[in-house]
């Protein structure tokens, strides 16, 4: 069940894997939560879209986001029919997870595994959060993404966890995206990162205000 809207702040809709996974094992598990802990305090009303159908259930949150990964933990490699498929529904959930919720903004938490032509699909204020290395590998794994391509540019802003990771994603990226849209936040404080990504929304939205 999604969030209802409220008369306050941004419909804010966060997207990415496994929510609320191992916080041991997934960096995005820690950090996720507290970015919608954050977004929320301020009177923003999220929205979670995500993987893992078994997963816990939790107001707010749809699981029925498809991805490049199998029940076993193993990474799918399809080839490009199934491929497409994948991107089809991820995309298809999206738009419909648009229509009913009508985010104003957009935040990929968890990149990792998802098909890259979710990014930048909407139209809408986009900040995009590299917490590994999945704009380099993606493609790999991304069949259709790799042969029919993706648009990076038309995500707002990005921000990676380390420097290492920036400089692997403007590498994997190339020419795609202004350098200057690519910031570093580093996640070791979950609450400061927060802090520092909601900012970060801040400007995308100002940056590129959502239509109507």
């Amino acid at each position: 069940m999604l969030a209802t809207v409220t008369s306050d702040g941004l419909r804010i809709l966060t997207v990415g894997d496994r929510y609320r996974a191992d916080a041991a094992t997934d960096v995005g598990a820690r950090l996720w939560p507290a970015l919608v802990a954050a977004l929320r305090g301020r009177g923003d009303t999220v929205s979670i879209l995500t993987t893992d159908d078994s997963g816990p259930e939790l107001d707010g949150v749809d699981r029925s986001l498809h991805w490049f990964r199998a029940a076993d933990g193993s990474w799918r490699r399809p080839a490009r029919l199934e491929a497409s498929r994948i991107s089809r529904r991820a995309l298809l959930r999206l738009g419909e997870i648009e229509q009913s919720f009508r985010p104003q903004a957009v935040v990929w938490v968890a990149l990792g595994g998802l098909p890259l032509t979710l990014a930048g699909a909407t139209g809408l204020p986009e900040l995009a959060c590299v917490l590994d290395d999945w704009p380099v590998y993606g493609p790999q794994v991304d069949l259709r993404a790799r042969q029919e391509g993706w648009d990076p540019a038309a995500v707002t802003a990005w921000t990676c966890g380390d420097v290492t990771l920036r400089d692997a994603a403007l590498t994997a990226l190339g020419d795609r995206v202004d350098p200057a849209a690519v910031h570093v936040d580093p996640p070791g404080d979950a609450a400061g990162w927060a802090a520092a990504v909601t900012a970060r929304l801040d400007l995308a939205v100002a940056a590129r205000p959502a239509p109507g």
